[in-house]
């Protein structure tokens, strides 16, 4: 028997006083609770020992507050560090996917699973970015498509450098990529910010007094 099940038929003589009403309100709540990830043990004895209503939704209010206060903490967070934390965290599960599919499948079509890892990663990278650091609505389809564009130009801009200081400046190669990972975060964040997730120019005070005396307006047809 688990802890849970354990902690469940321990309050199972408080819920046979109880009508059938508070019961199914007790087993809501308690289920509630544990969807947000809190000890479930010791906040199913505090929702049961609470006397009155007004205890219980209190029980819940504080829960969802500390939800709601660790969104508030992490969208406080400068944007940039944000980008960066997520990239990181998006680079090292990359590289997990790409461990648990190579041995799932096996390592003789690398290339292939390479793709796989890609195509899984991209998704999550993408929803990362636009949840958790630039905060946009809408247009997945575009914004996905032109996440891809970045992407496929980081590639090329890391294979540039490589080439350049690997080839040509005889750089170890591990401090070369080193250094070209330090150079992308830098223009991936720029990119996705004022490219991929760019939201519409809003006018400023000067603009908007300006379009207030555009007059003549200019018939393209």
């Amino acid at each position: 028997m688990t802890i849970h099940q354990k902690d469940m038929c321990a309050t199972l003589p408080i819920c046979n006083n109880l009508s059938l009403k508070k019961s199914c309100r007790f087993f809501t709540a308690a289920f509630f609770i544990n969807y947000l990830h809190l000890n479930f043990s010791s906040s199913c004895i505090n929702f049961i020992t609470s006397t009155s209503i007004k205890e219980k939704l209190m029980l819940i209010k504080n829960i969802l507050l500390k939800e709601k206060t660790l969104s508030h903490r992490w969208f406080a967070i400068d944007e940039r560090v944000r980008f960066a934390i997520a990239a990181s965290c998006n680079m090292g599960l990359r590289y997990l996917i790409f461990v648990a599919l190579v041995f799932a499948f096996g390592s003789l079509h690398y290339q292939l699973t390479l793709l796989f890892m890609w195509l899984i990663s991209s998704f999550i990278a993408f929803y990362s970015y636009k949840k958790l650091v630039f905060i946009t609505q809408g247009n997945h389809l575009q914004e996905y498509l032109k996440s891809i564009s970045v992407w496929i130009l980081s590639y090329f801009i890391n294979a540039g450098i490589l080439s350049l200081l690997v080839d040509k400046l005889m750089f170890n190669l591990y401090l070369a990529q080193g250094i070209a990972i330090s150079f992308l975060l830098i223009t991936n964040y720029l990119l996705f910010k004022h490219f991929a997730f760019s939201r519409p120019h809003k006018l400023s005070w000067w603009e908007k007094l300006l379009s207030m005396f555009d007059i003549i307006k200019i018939n393209p047809n």
